[in-house]
Formats: C-alpha cells, structure tokens, sequence
C-alpha cells in the first residue's frame, strides 16, 4: 500500500468514527428533527458546505438522516429547513429518495 492510499483510508476511518460519536451522542436528526433509528440511516453532514467555505471540523458538523442529508444538497441548513418547511406543511409534496 503506498502512502496516499493510506492516507485516504485513514481519513475514511476517522469520518466513520466521527459519524459514529455524533450518531451515539443524539441520534437525532439536526435537520428534520425525528430520531434517527439505526446507524446505517445516518450521515454527516457539513452544516456550512464544504462548496461554500465551510471546514471540515467538529463545528461544522452534524448528524443527520441520510436521505435529508442528500435532500439538503448543498443548503445551509436555515435555508433546507424553510424548503422543508414548504414541502411538508403547504404543498404536501412525498419526498422521493435520491440515487447517486
């Protein structure tokens, strides 16, 4: 194994381990609000996106569903929520899971 292949599986295993503490210290969902069931359902998040400035640290992150996560895209997190908000109590829309 050469150094930059591990280096990319170190920063794997610290992602998962930091999704790890985040899922066991609240598992719930910082952007709809509901309990995040079991660990496989969740994801981090970077509350301010890395496209948009937003660091890669314990301050800019948050546990979230997965499928929330791939909704928010890359919204702030003030912004998902009003279009949620929307979606959920106005226009009533089923929110449709996103493959990639």
């Amino acid at each position: 194994m050469d150094d930059r292949s591990e280096h990319e599986e170190f920063k794997k295993s610290c992602r998962l381990n930091r999704r790890w503490q985040l899922w066991v210290k609240t598992k719930t969902c910082a952007l709809c609000g509901e309990v995040i069931e079991a660990y496989k359902d969740s994801s981090v998040d970077h509350i301010v996106p890395l496209s948009k400035g937003g660091k890669d640290n314990w301050s800019n992150i948050q546990i979230t569903h997965r499928h929330c996560n791939q909704l928010k895209d890359n919204l702030n997190p003030l912004t998902f929520r009003f279009l949620n908000f929307l979606n959920k109590y106005l226009f009533k829309i089923k929110p449709r899971k996103i493959n990639k």
